[in-house]
């Protein structure tokens, strides 16, 4: 609770993750707190959760987070499904959004706030964009004075900046779960809501039909069930075809 300075977190919700990283989600949030003190209320919505997200995605083993920050971004991007950034300054506005939306904030916020330290540059900037809130700076204004360039500019520059160095659509595989060793394949860019046909064949094979999100991604851990090994993994949507592989470090050998 940020007037009191306490962090409250429910441990049958995240305990089970690998790493566990909500606490640095929160205390980041306490560090921005004071770190922009007494001008908090500059600081818009999406920085501050956007800069909770990364620091969860940038503990050890944790990878798999800043993998899906980036591509379900991406996704969002080649999609057109991106939440326009002014609907996201106020905590109030952030809070309203739910559902699937309430998860994609997160990563689409994680992800432009990665491009604007990367705009701002040097060895900590956002450090230096405190520092100019601090002192009663809009985050344009921040932006515009460190980054050299106006703030609408990158707003405008953000959907193909975020799908820079992506395949459209594409897949990536992972050799991990969100609970540990096993392996992980997540979709991007594909046809929002759609049914694909996912098939998986090596030690053992499945074919299963699965829902796209409403913004174009899906990001599912290979069935627990399955043995170790290699495996292909092969996405039909409609006529695009996507294929991967992957070795799934954990499982039940020689069973399926």
């Amino acid at each position: 609770e940020p007037p009191l300075g306490l962090i409250a977190v429910n441990w049958e919700a995240v305990g089970d993750r690998r790493p566990v990283a909500a606490f640095r989600h929160e205390l980041t949030h306490l560090l921005t707190l004071r770190a922009c003190a007494p001008r908090c209320d500059l600081v818009p919505a999406w920085l501050n959760e956007g800069q909770g997200r990364l620091a969860e995605a940038y503990v050890q083993g944790a990878d798999w987070r800043l993998t899906r920050v980036r591509y379900e971004a991406s996704s969002m991007a080649q999609t057109g499904t991106l939440l326009p950034l002014s609907g996201l300054v106020t905590q109030g506005a952030w809070n309203s959004l739910t559902g699937w939306a309430g998860y994609y904030k997160y990563q689409q916020a994680a992800r432009v706030t990665e491009l604007l330290r990367e705009d701002v540059g040097g060895d900590a900037p956002i450090a230096r964009v405190y520092e100019r809130i601090r002192r009663g700076d809009t985050i344009a204004r921040a932006y515009e004075a460190l980054a050299g360039r106006s703030f609408a500019s990158f707003v405008e520059g953000l959907p193909q900046r975020l799908r820079a160095g992506s395949a459209e659509p594409g897949i990536v595989t992972l050799p991990v779960t969100p609970n540990g060793p096993g392996a992980s394949y997540l979709l991007y860019g594909l046809t929002p809501l759609a049914t694909v046909s996912v098939r998986v064949s090596g030690e053992a094979e499945m074919t299963d039909l699965v829902e796209v999100s409403p913004y174009g991604a899906v990001f599912e851990p290979l069935a627990g069930g399955l043995p170790r090994g290699t495996y292909r993994i092969t996405v039909v949507d409609g006529e695009t075809v996507l294929g991967s592989t992957v070795v799934k470090t954990s499982g039940r050998a020689g069973t399926y």
